[in-house]
């Protein structure tokens, strides 16, 4: 009996202890828990805090890009751009360190803006180890490069896939600031080849809804450098679908107060044919939205208001002798609508172009970055894009 008396006082004490160690750690898993619930909180917030800052960043250097865009680019308003949107998104002045700018690409052209947030994130539960903040800094950069692909309108013109040094003044065969034929009339064409593509639309009506929409349509065909695109010319003249669809488009031109019977002239280039070459000519006067002596209301563009006469054209391998042939694109360009015959029979509706560098277009599904000079411009978040 003795014998089991002292078991069972045994086991008594055993049975303590081990509560006792249980509770004991109970008290330290507790703990545990709540320090780790109290990090994640503080981390939830922390992390929700670089993003709003790395939003805030991205916002302000992407709206300061877009003077970068103007020829010179304006470093002094897109400091200023930038410093704007950073206040609109609730960033103090004492927590935006702006701006820095660089030619990324060598060509002597200032195309980079980059900017930092730092400020703090408060802490709750980290208070009670002394960390009562926890910095935040987050940087952006946004570059202008030319585009490697976009939608294109349905005309083209001839170039040369050999030519790839701009350097020489000239790039996939074509000349900047030289006008040129992009749609022929009767009489210029090449055997039934008027230099009108066929993009996928659908007959007449879809050629010239694809010109009111400014080349741009759910179904246009958006190409790529570095794709085959392989399509097919259009047969026909479509002189008058070509005038009208122009004229409709271009619409607003007619209430800049000029003399031209149609309205149109105030934007037109001013040029003269080459005798020796009919479907070439040389510009005499000023056109280029991006350059000085510009007339007023051409320069319609994503910066200002929208629609203007900056277009991207395909430039393809060969003018095959027949109505309805295979062509290939290889390349994109930016080409100011210089003039288009508004008078007279459908039958002679040219439209004239002048190739830009450096130029923007209203499209805004631009995609991709390349070397082209002859591209149309985007602007990309270098950290993100």
């Amino acid at each position: 009996m003795r014998y089991l008396r002292g078991m069972r006082s045994l086991i008594r004490k055993g049975l303590r202890r081990e509560r006792a160690q249980i509770l004991t750690l109970t008290a330290v898993l507790v703990t545990a828990v709540m320090g780790f619930t109290a990090l994640a909180v503080d981390m939830g917030i922390f992390m929700r805090d670089l993003r709003d800052a790395q939003n805030d960043v991205d916002a302000a250097v992407l709206a300061g890009a877009q003077e970068l865009l103007s020829d010179p680019p304006n470093t002094a308003a897109a400091a200023d751009k930038a410093r704007e949107w950073a206040t609109r998104n609730g960033v103090q002045p004492e927590h935006f360190d702006c701006c820095t700018f660089s030619d990324a690409n060598g060509d002597g052209v200032t195309d980079t803006i980059s900017a930092r947030v730092d400020r703090s994130s408060g802490t709750f539960f980290a208070r009670v180890l002394g960390l009562t903040s926890l910095p935040v800094e987050r940087e952006a950069t946004a570059r202008v490069v030319h585009s490697a692909g976009g939608p294109i309108c349905p005309w083209g013109i001839l170039g040369d896939p050999n030519d790839l040094d701009p350097s020489d003044g000239t790039y996939l065969g074509v000349e900047p600031g030289e006008v040129y034929v992009m749609k022929t009339m009767t009489g210029l064409q090449v055997e039934g080849n008027f230099r009108i593509l066929d993009l996928g639309q659908t007959g007449t009506n879809g050629y010239v809804a694809l010109i009111m929409a400014g080349c741009v349509t759910e179904d246009a065909n958006v190409w790529r450098e570095g794709d085959d695109i392989v399509t097919n010319t259009k047969p026909g003249n479509v002189g008058q679908p070509t005038r009208k669809a122009l004229n409709d488009y271009y619409e607003y031109e007619k209430s800049d107060g000029i003399s031209d019977p149609m309205g149109y002239g105030w934007c037109d280039v001013e040029f003269e044919l080459d005798p020796t070459d009919p479907t070439r000519g040389t510009v005499t006067g000023a056109y280029n939205p991006y350059e000085d002596g510009v007339r007023e209301g051409c320069d319609r563009n994503p910066i200002t208001n929208g629609m203007g006469r900056v277009a991207m054209i395909p430039i393809i391998d060969h003018l095959p002798s027949g109505s309805s042939e295979p062509v290939t694109i290889i390349g994109i360009a930016s080409m100011y609508v210089a003039f288009w015959d508004r008078t007279g029979p459908p039958s002679d509706t040219q439209v004239y172009g002048v190739f830009l560098e450096h130029a923007t277009v209203t499209p805004a599904n631009l995609v991709g970055e390349s070397d082209n000079v002859l591209a149309p411009l985007r602007i990309k978040l270098v950290q993100n894009d």
